[in-house]
């Protein structure tokens, strides 16, 4: 199939760039590409159903991977300084007294 205006070619072109291969998502089970509307005001239903479909992914990727991913690399620093804090701790005092290490000689 080929996209029959320049308006469809270039907002199929945009999603799938966004994406990689979007058939089953503007298409249906069976890998039967649906192609966005040729213009926007020839099919008001397909031409909203892209623009919600593309902000979603905008939204997704640029956003919500950014908060999602840094929530969980900030975690493992926390946990890292954690951890490291604890063995300069028991490096450095009495396990027992908690005394600096060189209080008793």
């Amino acid at each position: 199939e080929v996209c029959r205006s320049p308006f469809q070619c270039v907002t199929k072109h945009i999603l799938d760039s966004m994406t990689g291969d979007l058939t089953t998502v503007l298409g249906d089970d069976f890998g039967d590409y649906a192609f966005p509307a040729l213009a926007v005001w020839a099919d008001s239903w397909q031409a909203w159903r892209t623009a919600v479909l593309f902000a979603s992914i905008v939204f997704w990727v640029f956003l919500l991977q950014g908060i999602i991913q840094g929530q969980i690399i900030d975690a493992f620093a926390e946990k890292r300084h954690k951890k490291l804090a604890t063995k300069q701790d028991l490096d450095t005092k009495c396990f027992v007294s908690s005394l600096d290490r060189f209080a008793f000689s």
